[in-house]
């Protein structure tokens, strides 16, 4: 999560925004039946945002990172991931 630039490969990236977990994470893949508790209720009890961030986010639980490409290169599966 603090993480703001990247070194995969030869690639660099910079951290644009964090993600919200997607809500259809709800909804059971058998029956088509949404339950709107879980898992994001789980999420939501440690992965929300800072509360400087509440603006954008809400209370969506937070899952990932959008990150953009600032110098374009060749990575490949197993390269180390690292921080800048």
């Amino acid at each position: 999560d603090t993480w703001d630039e990247l070194l995969i490969g030869n690639v660099e990236m910079k951290k644009v925004l964090a993600c919200p977990r997607c809500i259809l994470t709800t909804v059971d893949p058998d029956t088509g039946v949404i339950d709107r508790k879980e898992p994001l209720e789980t999420l939501k009890s440690y992965r929300l945002c800072d509360p400087s961030e509440k603006q954008i986010y809400k209370t969506s639980p937070l899952f990932g990172i959008y990150y953009s490409v600032e110098k374009i290169g060749s990575l490949k599966v197993g390269d180390p991931v690292y921080r800048m």
